[in-house]
């Protein structure tokens, strides 16, 4: 009678822990919908309009960090800011300091350049 009995709570207790390790919760980390590379156009430049890619990334500290991929090469923003969808930072392009602002929908950038006395429409999808 003992021995059923312990058989009988051998299953009981290997059945409760089956059933309890059946219901793990898995943490998933969504993804920031805002790092990864945006295509943009800086329009009515001297040069033109002038197509570029914004590389939007965290580093370790978890803050994020840019670059402005053009025809000049790849310009670090600095001062990089992102908060409540907006986004400020300067950057330096052929000897001249620009700031780039604007503001996140969704996929699109909205923003501006301005440098040079001049502001310079810059909007951008995700890529």
């Amino acid at each position: 009678m003992k021995k059923a009995i312990q058989i009988s709570l051998m299953i009981m207790l290997f059945v409760a822990t089956g059933c309890s390790s059946s219901k793990k919760v898995v943490a998933v980390k969504k993804a920031d919908p805002l790092v990864g590379n945006w295509a943009m156009v800086i329009k009515g430049t001297p040069q033109g309009d002038l197509p570029a890619k914004m590389i939007i990334s965290k580093d370790e500290s978890n803050s994020y960090t840019g670059v402005l991929s053009t025809t000049f090469g790849d310009l670090p923003l600095e001062n990089f800011k992102i908060g409540n969808n907006k986004l400020s930072a300067g950057f330096a392009a052929q000897g001249l300091d620009f700031s780039l602002t604007g503001t996140f929908k969704g996929k699109d950038f909205e923003g501006a350049v301005s440098g040079m006395g001049e502001i310079f429409t810059a909007n951008g999808k995700k890529e």
